[in-house]
């Protein structure tokens, strides 16, 4: 009996390489999105929690300050903001530096900035949140006797306005993101009556505003509120600047 000649293995044709790899193709522009809006909704939530951290501090401040959160101070020329406020009573940098946000070239790992960030136009990355104007700067704060008695550098101190003196809490905004360098957000300037996205090009497209408001989560923008929540709100939820952000409504 004659041994069988041994079997020859079918090798794939190249239509069925070509089908194969489009299959496959077809999976990964499936899978993709939902991966991307899955790390999206991720680093938003991360953005959230760094958020929560800074709304926290600065209610702590005011619970150790009589109700008052924080102001300013000047070191030497130099003015000190809110955010250095914290980052010297709760963050404990005796430097005064700026673990919270900065204005610069990079974000450092021990500054809390958004995860989101990316440089902009002048090639900085902006200062990732800012703080109610009418809360650190209204002209409800309080100058401190002998500053030096909290830092050395110190040469005036300020407490910022009480801030159980904003009417309607859940929904006055006390920090926010951002898209620029400045510090603070005000209901008084002159932003006009809608955020109308991308409407500088000097920021990105998902900033609002002359940068003022950021939606960098698949156009959300995280918020932080008086009475110690935080949410995300969309670029199309209505903001009346006066309600959401001025002391006196």
């Amino acid at each position: 009996m004659q041994p069988s000649p041994p079997r020859r293995q079918r090798a794939f044709t190249l239509i069925e390489l070509l089908v194969v790899v489009a299959i496959i193709a077809i999976l990964a522009s499936l899978l993709l999105p939902a991966l991307s809006q899955a790390r999206g909704r991720a680093l938003g939530a991360s953005c959230m929690s760094l958020q929560r951290q800074i709304m926290l501090a600065g209610l702590e401040f005011a619970s150790d300050h009589d109700g008052r959160g924080p102001g300013g101070a000047t070191v030497a020329n130099s003015t000190i903001s809110w955010h250095q406020i914290l980052n010297l009573e709760h963050f404990g940098d005796p430097g005064m530096g700026a673990p919270v946000q900065r204005l610069g070239p990079r974000a450092l790992p021990r500054q809390l900035y958004c995860p989101s960030m990316v440089l902009y136009k002048n090639n900085l990355f902006p200062r990732a949140y800012v703080w109610n104007y009418d809360a650190a700067s209204s002209g409800a704060r309080l100058a401190i006797a002998n500053p030096s008695s909290i830092h050395p550098s110190l040469v005036t101190y300020y407490l910022g306005a009480r801030l159980d003196s904003f009417k309607n809490p859940s929904s006055k905004v006390l920090c926010q993101e951002n898209e620029r360098g400045s510090d603070t957000v005000s209901a008084m300037w002159p932003f006009g009556g809608t955020i109308i996205m991308g409407n500088d090009a000097t920021y990105p497209p998902w900033s609002g505003n002359g940068g003022f408001w950021a939606y960098r989560h698949g156009r959300r923008g995280n918020f932080a509120f008086f009475d110690g929540h935080t949410e995300p709100l969309s670029d199309r939820t209505p903001l009346n600047y006066r309600e959401r952000y001025n002391l006196g409504y």
